[in-house]
């Protein structure tokens, strides 16, 4: 009984080290591994057997029982949080961006210069009235100023449209991580494992990349503690092993977006498809708002001015352009055909007369606008207005992504895998192995020698 005994707190210590280089081995095999969180075996001595005196006092070996992740919830969640923050202004960013590369401000020809270029060519007009080349030139600015409105406004309902994909893109990544984390509940929930640390990582995975999507909020199951509830905005998404789908509602009247579940709107605070829904309902629309005004008004004051003057011919009532908005906006066509209709007169048979065309130059500098400010002004303060929001979305971009960059370092630093340190654990657990075999071996000869003595 007693070598017995011996032989098993031997081989107690053999399965232990086999345990633990397992679990090195996979550590190592994983040191890649996209959210893995590191293992090791937890080491406990068994009790001591049934006797008295000396025997009651000696362990009977040591026994592996647990195989634990080495993690920090606390630093998993405020990476998730972090995260949700850089994905909402990051996407913000990048919309933004597009809106105003849309726009083009930044570079020659923006609408700004196009809008000025063509109030200039009234007043050089003004100074050669008869010189037909300067009456071209006003209808090509005016040609230049409306293209370049049709395109902003082309450009950024083509860009609306791409968002409307990226929302149903993050719709459905949504509700395929949704679906993947009620699955691995349900795997979790069927396994015969204390501790199946690989669900666990493929769910904690899972929760960080829909937290990228959406704010998400984790809840313990009330039936099983195993598992997890997931509310996304507001919303219960997943209840166990039961999932709920988003989905994205149209409002064709107000030409919007909301997202729901069963029909109830969410409550998104933050991350990327609340990043691209801002962008899309509210930006995007504003812009063309914008730029509906400028070319309503500059449509109707030009008009007004122009067909109160008079053409070479003699007659009068031309409107220069037609249209009502950015995108409807262009030189009339009799005009264009015909420049000698451009009428800049304000006296009939003053061929020479130039005061129509001077008060249309001056109509860049009248505070025609509903804001009470000239075209010019207006304009270039939305587009100020606009980019200093977009800095104001890229420094915040910056900052978060600086504090999730610490946070994920010291996440990875508690469950990232250490090649050097394990490789150290690996030759721990060697020694360790070879140690407990040559115990076994010392006690097969002290064994054998009883044996022979017999």
């Amino acid at each position: 009984m007693g070598m017995t005994f011996n032989y098993n707190i031997s081989l107690s210590g053999l399965n232990a080290a086999r345990y633990a280089l397992k679990v090195t081995q996979n550590n190592v095999a994983n040191v890649n591994t996209e959210g893995y969180a590191r293992q090791r075996v937890n080491l406990s001595p068994q009790g001591t057997l049934l006797g008295g005196g000396v025997e009651s006092q000696i362990g009977s070996g040591v026994i592996a029982d647990k195989v634990q992740r080495i993690k920090d919830d606390l630093l998993i969640q405020q990476v998730r949080n972090y995260g949700t923050r850089v994905s909402y202004f990051q996407t913000m960013g990048e919309g933004m961006s597009n809106i105003e590369s849309i726009l083009g401000e930044l570079g020659d020809g923006s609408i700004t210069d196009t809008m000025q270029g063509f109030f200039n060519s009234w007043e050089e007009l003004s100074k050669f009235p008869n010189e037909n080349s300067y009456r071209k030139q006003v209808v090509t600015a005016g040609e230049q100023f409306a293209f370049k409105l049709n395109s902003a406004d082309k450009d950024l309902k083509t860009f609306r449209g791409e968002l409307d994909n990226k929302i149903s893109v993050d719709i459905q990544n949504a509700n395929s991580l949704i679906k993947q984390i009620a699955d691995v509940n349900d795997e979790i929930k069927n396994t015969n494992s204390l501790e199946p640390n690989a669900l666990l990582d493929k769910r904690d995975y899972y929760l960080e990349q829909l937290s990228r999507i959406g704010d998400v909020k984790i809840v313990s199951n009330s039936k099983d503690s195993n598992l997890v509830d997931v509310q996304l905005g507001g919303m219960t998404v997943v209840s166990g092993t039961e999932a709920q789908s988003i989905q994205g509602l149209y409002n064709q009247q107000e030409d919007k977006w909301v997202l729901a579940v069963g029909n109830v709107p969410m409550r998104l605070t933050e991350g990327s498809v609340l990043a691209n829904l801002e962008v899309r309902n509210t930006y995007i629309p504003e812009t063309q708002k914008k730029l509906d005004e400028l070319s309503g008004v500059v449509i109707k004051e030009v008009n007004a001015l122009h067909s109160s003057g008079y053409a070479l011919d003699g007659s009068t009532g031309h409107d220069f352009f037609v249209g009502t908005n950015a995108s409807t906006i262009t030189v009339d066509s009799t005009i264009k055909a015909n420049t000698d209709l451009v009428s800049i007169s304000d006296t009939l048979g003053e061929s020479g007369n130039a005061g129509i065309a001077r008060k249309l130059s001056d109509l860049q500098n009248n505070g025609i606008m509903p804001s009470g400010r000239n075209p010019v002004e207006d304009w270039t303060g939305f587009v100020v207005s606009f980019g200093q929001t977009l800095n104001g979305v890229n420094d915040n971009t910056e900052v978060y992504q600086n504090v999730w960059n610490d946070l994920n370092t010291s996440k990875q630093s508690v469950q990232g895998v250490d090649i050097d340190e394990e490789l150290a654990k690996l030759m721990q657990y060697e020694k360790f192995y070879q140690s407990n075999a040559k115990v076994l071996k010392a006690i097969d000869g002290v064994f054998e020698s009883l044996l022979n003595m017999v």
